[in-house]
This record gives C-alpha cells, structure tokens and sequence, in this order.
C-alpha cells in the first residue's frame, strides 16, 4: 500500500472558517495505514510542520475528505468554497468519495485543558501528552452505519497564552462503505 494512497484515493483535512465562511484545505495528505487485525485504516501527519491551527473562541468545523488520488488539495479548495450557497451548507463535488465531518468545539476545548492542567500540575506546552479527540457526526447520525466509528484527535498545546491543536490522526472502521 502506498503510504498516501489506499484504494486510488487520499485524504485530505479541512477547517471552516466561520468569519470569513471559507473552507480551508490543508495541502498535505494523511500518511495512511491499514490495521487489518481491526479492519481499521488510520491517517496522520507525523509532523507538527504539516498542519498547526490557533484555537480561538470559535467552534470550527472540521472535515477529512476522501477524493480521487490525481485531485489536488488547491481545486478541492476552489471547487468547496464555490459551492458554498447562502445557508453556508456544503455541496460536495463529484470526486469527494467520501466525507467524515467533526465539530471542534471551543468550550470543550477550554474544559479539556483546564482539566489536564488540573491533574498534571505542569506547564502546558508542546512537550506535553494532551490530546482531544472528536467523533464524526456521519457516525452519530447515519443509521446505516451506527456500528462504524470514526475519530479525529489532535494534540492541544499552549504557546504565548494562545491554544493551538496540531498533529491530528484519524481511525475509522467504516472504510468498507464508500458513497
């Protein structure tokens, strides 16, 4: 299996942006391995270079696509965000094959530090083990697919008194169900 490509597809991580209602997509592919004891496929990025997001007071959207390997990360941007109507829903186009969508909520995230600084008693900074992690609403909300989990955690760290999530990883046990 290449390491980016699984079933001529790959996968890519997008965040709205709900003050200037825009989708951006990050221009790097999940690493991807498939644990087959599990019949789980998991995506990463193994640096903290490849994606790092500021959290502000904002909930965000959050989304992993599945598209066709030969699409890039550029005309998956043009192509979202023209398709965006007046109710901010949004329109997939053809070559996505399949979608996981997550909600990082802002006051979960201030409820998840404050109780890691809580136990941990120490300086909260990129060094540290805490992690968040988001369940897909496709899962919560399909029943044809209520057996299926799909995840995205991300590591939470402090800089200069801001929160910023980076590294995130992705498992699902859905792959077997494509649209």
């Amino acid at each position: 299996m290449n390491k980016k490509i699984y079933k001529d597809c790959v996968y890519f991580l997008g965040i709205y942006d709900p003050i200037i209602h825009y989708w951006y997509i990050n221009p790097h592919r999940f690493i991807l391995t498939k644990n087959k004891k599990n019949n789980m496929l998991i995506g990463q990025y193994i640096s903290s270079n490849k994606f790092c997001s500021k959290c502000d007071n904002h909930s965000k959207d959050i989304i992993i696509l599945k598209v066709a390997h030969n699409v890039s990360f550029a005309r998956i941007e043009i192509d979202i965000n023209k398709n965006i109507n007046k109710n901010i829903t949004l329109i997939l186009p053809d070559y996505v094959k399949k979608y996981y969508f997550f909600n990082l909520n802002a006051e979960e995230v201030k409820d998840h530090i404050k109780t890691y600084k809580n136990s941990n008693k120490r300086k909260f900074d990129f060094n540290r083990k805490c992690y968040l992690t988001l369940k897909s609403k496709n899962d919560i909300n399909n029943i044809y697919e209520n057996n299926f989990i799909t995840s995205l955690t991300f590591k939470i760290f402090e800089y200069e008194k801001n929160i910023y999530i980076t590294l995130p990883f992705f498992n699902t046990t859905s792959e077997s169900i494509d649209i």
